[in-house]
């Protein structure tokens, strides 16, 4: 918990400005928003290290992982050596703690829709990763049990039972909320369902041998309902 709140503190910093008063306030080593950014991440890594040495692996592991993986791109970019081992490293953790194939569920529980998030924020910077690097993913849907999370909002998982379960009864067939809010989680599972898509083109594109044709293409990209050839 505590290097999750380093990367926060991270990010906040890389929001600012160099030329903001707070930094005038902090020494040498934090004078510019790179700098106390990477401090923090340092900080973070730290945690990291010690939940490391104990052998500790749970949902909490995978999301400081994917943090400070979001924070150290965010300050030296994404085509670093260490983002593509820190990406190899949360690949193994999720499939290690099993949240590639999580058990169907009948209520909807905070604890299971958190490890669901999980799940889709790794998936999705696999996806990224994979585009951006032209690398194939590590993980394939060929070998996860995709469980997308509800568009709820932070508050409404929060919230108790009661209003857990109305929030819920308020959400269309395919787990979208009908208010037309943007929820934390909204963008999220949008890019899940555009990643399920993006990686049957990393396969043709990056695959070897691969036989492509127009019904393989038609597969990828089904055409609109009101099509002809629908």
């Amino acid at each position: 918990m505590l290097g999750i709140l380093f990367t926060f503190f991270g990010m906040a910093f890389m929001q600012l400005q160099d030329w903001d008063p707070l930094f005038k306030t902090l020494d040498a080593t934090t004078d510019t928003r790179r700098k106390a950014a990477w401090r923090m991440k340092r900080a973070a890594d730290s945690c990291l290290l010690n939940c490391e040495a104990t052998e500790t692996l749970n949902d909490l592991v995978v999301y400081l992982m994917l943090q400070i993986m979001f924070l150290e791109s965010i300050c030296v970019g994404d085509e670093s050596y260490q983002i593509s081992r820190r990406h190899a490293d949360l690949a193994s953790a999720v499939m290690a703690l099993g949240l590639h194939r999580l058990p169907a569920t009948r209520t909807v529980r905070p604890e299971t829709e958190y490890q669901r998030r999980v799940f889709i924020l790794a998936f999705n910077i696999d996806k990224s990763h994979s585009s951006f690097n032209g690398r194939p993913p590590m993980l394939s849907r060929h070998y996860c049990v995709p469980r997308t999370p509800l568009d709820l909002s932070d508050e409404q998982l929060s919230s108790g039972t009661e209003a857990l379960e109305m929030a819920v009864s308020r959400l269309d067939e395919r787990g979208w909320n009908t208010e037309g809010r943007i929820h934390s989680i909204t963008m999220a599972r949008a890019r899940f369902f555009l990643g399920m898509i993006r990686e049957e083109v990393l396969e043709i594109s990056l695959g070897t041998d691969v036989k492509v044709d127009i019904d393989c293409i038609k597969y990828v990209f089904p055409p609109p309902c009101d099509s002809d050839e629908d």
